[in-house]
């Protein structure tokens, strides 16, 4: 049975990290923006939206993936 994974990560950096691991199969991702626009609008919205909304992604996720990469220490 597939896990709900929710990844964590910082987009434009290791976005296609996300990809390849995504794209091994053995995963039921939970959240899905492959589209760019979409975090592009999510990114300048408020803290409390922003929070919201990650929120909403983990919902019903049962593995949460943090892919921390060379400049995640720097990422609020």
């Amino acid at each position: 049975m597939a896990r709900k994974v929710f990844f964590s990560f910082k987009f434009k950096e290791d976005n296609w990290r996300v990809g390849q691991i995504r794209n091994i199969g053995q995963f039921e991702i939970t959240n899905e923006f492959y589209d760019h626009a979409e975090y592009e609008k999510i990114k300048l919205q408020n803290e409390f939206t922003i929070k919201r909304w990650i929120n909403k992604q983990l919902n019903g996720a049962s593995v949460t993936c943090v892919l921390i990469g060379e400049k995640t220490h720097v990422s609020k």
